[in-house]
């Protein structure tokens, strides 16, 4: 390649690169790459606009020098999640960009709330988990104001609400 003495101008000196390899463009303080085609890390042939190649993968995220988050394989996993040294950090998906579903330190998830108080935490105006088989609404839990409702759909006409002990059937309620 070849340069240039700039003087004070760009902390002096400039590589001056020519059109046929230059895939990166400067604008201002940003860069971007201007490659039509995918780009390769640890491989010479991408399949995808980026491909990271190696022995478990990692993509580390930093908020201000701080090791915050993660993407990595690992074996034929994928794992996502916040660094070990990140002190404070839930994991937090983001639905439109409204957050939705929390899993915080401990592994307990949150649908609706930041602060869930055990494995899995509902929250909402009358919060209401579906059962189905096949695709099709069998039944349902439901807390409805101070109830807390367990039944089948209206739409299942042939079920029966069963209550079990050692898989065994205790208690039928059927639709009478």
């Amino acid at each position: 390649s070849f340069w240039i003495y700039r003087g004070a101008l760009n902390n002096g000196w400039v590589e001056i690169v020519h059109s046929q390899l230059n895939y990166w463009t400067a604008t201002g303080t940003d860069i971007y790459n201007n490659n039509l085609g995918n780009v390769g890390i640890g491989t010479n042939t991408p399949g995808s606009k980026l491909t990271i190649n190696g022995a478990d993968p990692a993509i580390g995220l930093l908020n201000n020098g701080l090791a915050t988050g993660f993407i990595q394989v690992s074996g034929f996993d994928v794992k996502m999640g916040t660094h070990p040294d990140n002190p404070v950090g839930d994991i937090v998906f983001q639905p439109k960009g409204i957050d939705r579903v929390w899993i915080d330190e401990n592994g307990q998830v949150g649908i609706g709330t930041a602060t869930p108080s055990s494995l899995l935490t509902v929250n909402g105006t009358n919060p209401l988990l579906q059962m189905r088989h096949s695709n099709s609404n069998k039944g349902f839990l439901q807390a409805l104001g101070n109830d807390l409702k367990l039944g089948t759909n209206s739409t299942n006409t042939t079920g029966n609400l069963v209550f079990q002990t050692k898989q065994l059937d205790r208690m039928m309620v059927d639709e009478n």
